[in-house]
C-alpha cells in the first residue's frame, strides 16, 4: 500500500502556506511516515524531521517520553502516542507533531494482555494540551499493518488541518502564544544584559 499522495500534497501546501513545521515520532511504522514526507520535493520547507523510537528504552531515552507514563500506560496506548507527538515537537521545535505506536505482530510475547496485532494509536499534537487521536484495528500481514498505519497517520493529519476549524484555531492561538513568550524572553534577556553591564545598578 502506497501512502496517499493527495493527502501528502495537501499537507505540504498548507504547511508551506502557513509557514508551519512538522515533526514525527514513530514506533511500529519504523520511519514510514517520515519517509513519505521526504518523497516530496522541497519537503524541508515544512518537515523538520522524525525519530524512530522502537523500544520502550528508546521512547524514553531518545524521544523523551516519560518512563512513568510508559509504565502506567504501556507503549501500546493512546497516552504513549500523544506523548510521542509532543516530544517530537520539542525535539525539533516544530508546530505540529505526529506520534504513531502500536503492535504490528505477529506473535509478541511481551505485549500486554488484550493488545492484539493491528492495534495502532495515531496522535496529532499542537502542544502538551491539544491533541487529536485515533485508535485503529488493522488487519493483514505485519508489513500490511505497518504500511496501513503510516497511511492512516498521513490521512488523519490531512483531514484535521482541512476540516477541523477548532483544531486550526487552537494552532493559531498556540503560535501566537509562542511568539509572545519568545518576545518576553528576549526583553528579559536584554534587561538582564543591561544590568550585567552596570554592576552598580540595584
Amino acid at each position: 500500500m502506497e501512502i496517499e499522495r493527495n493527502a501528502l500534497l495537501k499537507i505540504a501546501e498548507l504547511f508551506c502556506l502557513q509557514k508551519l513545521k512538522l515533526a514525527t515520532g514513530e514506533s511500529l511504522t519504523g520511519g514510514l511516515v517520515s519517509a513519505s514526507f521526504s518523497t516530496l520535493p522541497g519537503s524541508s520547507d515544512f518537515y523538520s524531521g522524525g525519530i524512530v523510537a522502537y523500544t520502550r528504552s528508546a521512547k524514553h531515552k531518545v524521544l523523551g517520553v516519560s518512563s512513568l507514563l510508559l509504565k502506567r500506560n504501556t507503549p501500546y496506548s493512546q497516552a504513549c502516542s500523544e506523548a510521542m507527538a509532543v516530544c517530537a515537537i520539542k525535539r525539533f521545535r516544530s508546530h505540529i507533531g505526529i506520534g504513531v505506536t502500536g503492535l504490528a505482530g505477529p506473535g509478541c510475547d511481551f505485549a500486554p494482555e488484550g493488545v492484539a496485532p493491528g492495534t495502532v494509536f495515531v496522535s496529532v499534537a499542537l502542544n502538551r494540551h491539544h491533541f487529536r487521536s485515533i485508535h485503529l484495528h488493522l488487519k493483514g500481514t505485519r508489513e500490511e499493518i505497518r504500511q496501513a498505519a503510516a497511511n492512516e497517520a498521513v490521512l488523519f493529519l490531512a483531514e484535521l488541518i482541512s476540516s477541523e476549524k477548532d483544531f486550526v484555531l487552537k494552532l493559531n492561538q498556540s503560535r501566537r502564544q509562542k511568539r509572545i513568550t519568545a518576545r518576553r524572553k528576549k526583553v528579559k534577556k536584554t534587561t538582564d544584559d543591561q544590568l550585567t553591564e552596570r554592576p552598580g545598578t540595584r
